[in-house]
């Protein structure tokens, strides 16, 4: 019995511990299974975080102050906030709170903000705005001005309008006056014109009358000169030997050297203020007076030996610096001094054309004429008028360089270039018809450089 009943407690127990094993497995197999799906749950909540904020950026610093911006924003996500965030921020910008990233920067490089900071470029365009408002202002005001202008220029030519169209209305009057007046005169002309038609035939005839017998005379006149000539020819070659003809009053001495100071290099001449000497006059020294002779064949005077300048004036005397003397031929007691244009016991008469070169600078002017004018009459001498031509009393006709005479214009030149050919035209003609009158007439003739010669004045040198 007793046997039994231990047998049947350790039954019972090892029944209870079976069904405790059991119940324990089956309770460990539905903990398991349990077990196994919350770490599957747990690993797909991990991924799905995953999606939407991994590990390594759930401790960023800029992360965490998105949670804590999101928690004091109503208690919100941070994905909640960082959506409404972004559709603040797109509405903002673009308008639209659902348009993404990829459709911002299309939107912002066709505003021309690609790859600009969209509020740089937002500063930038209002600046832009800014200068062109400015500008548009100021164009405003220059328009209004423009317009001001334009208004003042309207009403001003208005007024010259205005006043053109009373001018034209007064000349058209004065020109009505000028025709009837015209007319009038024309009546009184056609007559007058007649009578002096009449009047110019009856003179043309006079004139044709006259040519005829001023051709009859000058025929016989020249036929009578003709004979004159072969007569006076013929006499000159009978006579010439007895025929005494005088020096040349130009080449004549005016007065003779009385002393020689050579220290200081002064002469004493043999007139003064009693013939009118004058300080300034220039003379010539000769050894003697047959020395003053111009070359048969060139007509040139020799160069005298020394040049002579008074610087003094007595009574009887002048003291006179020699300028410049020959080498080797001093001046000595005894020489003779001459000035063409001077005469101690008479007014040279003389008539002065041409140009000269009185400032040695190699161009030769017609202003510089009335320079040796000026000295002739300051040294006693008078000057006649070229234009009246030579006198009969004309002792000398001093001529300079010829006037050049430049191409004649053709008829397509200017009315200027016309009237100063013809003005030097007639100076030239001028200039010839002295020296062949005064030639033909053995009228002396000193050029530049032979009054320069007997003046005892060098010219210089030329290269």
């Amino acid at each position: 019995m007793a046997r039994t009943s231990t047998g049947l407690g350790m039954g019972i127990t090892v029944a209870i511990l079976g069904v405790l094993s059991l119940a324990l497995f089956i309770f460990f197999a539905i903990f398991y299974g349990k077990w196994n799906t919350l770490n599957t749950e747990k690993r797909n909540a991990q991924a799905e975080q995953e999606r939407f904020i991994k590990n390594s950026e759930r401790n960023r610093d800029d992360v965490m102050r998105l949670i804590e911006m999101a928690r004091k924003d109503g208690n919100k996500s941070l994905v909640g906030y960082l959506v409404d965030t972004n559709q603040t921020l797109t509405r903002r910008i673009t308008g639209s709170p659902n348009d993404s990233l990829e459709v911002l920067e299309q939107k912002a490089a066709s505003v021309g903000a690609a790859n600009t900071a969209l509020l740089s470029a937002i500063r930038d365009n209002l600046s832009k705005i800014d200068q062109l408002t400015s500008d548009l202002q100021k164009s405003d005001a220059d328009r209004v001005k423009a317009l001001e202008d334009k208004k003042a220029e309207v009403d001003r030519m208005a007024v010259l309008e205005k006043s053109h169209a009373d001018t034209i209305a007064a000349l058209n009057e004065d020109i009505n006056k000028y025709k009837n007046e015209i007319t009038s005169y024309r009546e009184g002309t056609d007559s007058a014109r007649k009578e002096m038609d009449a009047r110019v035939q009856n003179l043309q005839e006079q004139i044709a009358r006259m040519q005829e017998e001023f051709d009859t005379e000058r025929a016989r006149m020249t036929e009578e000169g003709l004979v004159l000539a072969s007569q006076i020819k013929a006499l000159r070659g009978d006579r010439a030997k007895e025929i005494f003809t005088g020096r040349p009053e130009e080449s004549l001495a005016d007065a003779e050297v009385v002393g020689v100071t050579a220290a200081d290099g002064t002469v004493i001449i043999s007139i003064g203020q009693r013939e009118k000497v004058t300080i300034g006059m220039s003379f010539s020294v000769f050894a003697d007076a047959a020395a003053i002779k111009p070359d048969d064949a060139t007509g040139a005077y020799p160069r005298g030996k020394a040049g002579l300048e008074v610087i003094s004036v007595d009574p009887e005397t002048a003291t006179c610096r020699i300028v410049w003397n020959a080498r080797g031929n001093p001046v000595v007691k005894g020489d003779v001094v001459a000035n063409p244009i001077y005469d101690p016991r008479k007014v040279y008469k003389m008539v002065v054309y041409g140009n000269f070169d009185v400032n040695n600078d190699g161009i030769a002017t017609p202003e510089e004429t009335d320079t040796i004018r000026v000295m002739i009459q300051n040294w006693g001498g008078q000057v006649l008028d070229a234009e009246k031509g030579l006198a009969g009393d004309t002792d000398f006709l001093v001529l300079g360089e010829r006037p050049v005479l430049p191409p004649q214009p053709n008829s397509g030149s200017p009315f200027e270039v016309v009237q100063n050919y013809i003005r030097l035209d007639q100076i030239v003609k001028r200039y010839d018809d002295l020296y062949e009158k005064a030639r033909s007439t053995s009228l002396p003739v000193l050029n530049e450089n032979r009054l320069y010669t007997l003046l005892g004045r060098q010219r210089p040198v030329r290269r």
